[in-house]
């Protein structure tokens, strides 16, 4: 495999990312290969609704994601694969572009649109997916991205550039692999010491898993233009996050993204480097599960629970059932007013409530709440949830409810 890195320098140098690998629960995990022109990407998906794929940055695999993977499942449909050269997806000799394997594989899975979200490469692949097919993107999360087009390394990456290129030129796989975790898992201002010991082994052993697969690396095709200098054109909500210890050239482009993609958002997570979502997992997981609560609002019935949950005896906030009065006093979720979307004076009683308060609207099955959720965004309230399923998967879920009768 050795042979050909002089080939795929430049994947690399944007390609680190890292991962904590945990158990994880199989539950209703779904595993399948995606044939893509030559290629068959090996993909993992589990829980329902809005799709959220994740992808890893390069030489690692899919399990740089195990610390999201199963926390995001509870609200989203999470897909993440093996990007070609990589894991278990094997690589046809055909010419790709890795946005396009991402557009095929959503096409393969009947996904229409997503949240997208990659570190590094992944990251880099995300924002060129945007830019490619912006009308199947949610919304974007590039971490640590890397940018295609990108010139402008700091001294620490060039630095790296070079220590790589002597460990290629040796065909020296483990000098290969420390490089790469000195570089971009300790970080320009860290000792090995200084960093967790499991994230620095995990990682360890999806570079050397990448390392050790047959030599059919493929050299994918580049967005031409480049996202460098086009990405004013990204109109989706984007969050970009860092670590404060990365390469500065990595926090240069997030300081790009923030001031160059209208309302995007910058985070920065102190303490970490380059792999943010594996030293700081919980940290991570929130910062993106609210920028998603602000974007995603149709949420499945674990994510509404915890929402009634966490706002008992808020008077800001609302549950709303939508259905008629007859299937209100049978079974309903307690706390919950009744308004029937079908009552001609529907219109009328929303007019007469608060429109700052936050509203989770729920039907039978989802499609009275869907709707009404649509009247009550046209007419200014701008935080609404709609429960998915509604109260038969609440149910079905032996979840609690109350009854008029």
């Amino acid at each position: 495999m050795m042979k050909i890195a002089s080939k795929v320098l430049l994947i690399i140098i944007l390609c680190s990312a890292f991962g904590r690998a945990q158990n994880s629960n199989p539950g209703d995990l779904k595993t399948g290969y995606a044939e893509v022109g030559n290629a068959k990407i090996y993909y993992e998906e589990k829980g329902d609704g809005v799709p959220l794929i994740m992808i890893h940055g390069g030489f690692l695999d899919r399990r740089m994601w195990d610390g999201q993977f199963d926390y995001f499942s509870n609200y989203y449909r999470v897909i993440r694969f093996d990007v070609r050269n990589h894991g278990l997806t094997t690589s046809g000799a055909d010419n790709f572009t890795n946005y396009d394997d991402l557009n095929a594989l959503m096409d393969s899975l009947k996904i229409n649109k997503a949240v997208v979200m990659g570190l590094s490469m992944g990251g880099l692949i995300t924002i060129d997916f945007a830019l490619a097919h912006p009308e199947k993107v949610i919304a974007l999360i590039p971490v640590s991205t890397g940018l295609s087009g990108f010139d402008k390394k700091d001294d620490g990456w060039k630095e790296f550039d070079r220590n790589i290129n002597i460990e290629f030129t040796k065909s020296n796989v483990k000098g290969a692999i420390d490089c790469m975790l000195k570089a971009w898992t300790d970080g320009p201002d860290r000792t090995p010491e200084q960093v967790d010991s499991k994230v620095r082994e995990n990682v360890r052993i999806m570079l050397k898993s990448t390392f050790d697969k047959p030599d059919t690396m493929r050299i994918p095709g580049k967005l031409n233009p480049p996202a460098n200098g086009r990405l004013s054109e990204i109109k989706a909500p984007v969050l970009t996050i860092f670590g404060n210890l990365d390469m500065q050239g990595i926090k240069n482009i997030a300081g790009r993204i923030e001031n160059e993609i209208i309302g995007s958002r910058k985070v920065e997570i102190k303490g970490a480097a380059h792999m943010v979502n594996m030293e700081f997992p919980d940290e991570f997981n929130e910062t993106v599960r609210m920028f998603l609560n602000e974007i995603i609002r149709d949420i499945k019935t674990g994510a509404a629970e915890k929402l009634i949950n966490d706002n008992r005896g808020n008077s800001g906030f609302v549950l709303l059932d939508v259905r008629t009065q007859e299937e209100y006093a049978v079974s309903y979720i307690e706390g919950a007013e009744n308004i029937d979307i079908k009552s001609p004076d529907f219109t009328e009683r929303l007019d007469k409530l608060d429109r700052n308060k936050t509203y989770l609207v729920y039907c039978k099955k989802g499609g009275r709440s869907s709707k009404a959720m649509e009247v009550m965004n046209s007419k200014g309230f701008d935080k609404v949830y709609n429960m998915l399923g509604g109260i038969t998967k609440w149910t079905d879920e032996k979840r609690k409810t109350a009854t008029k009768q």
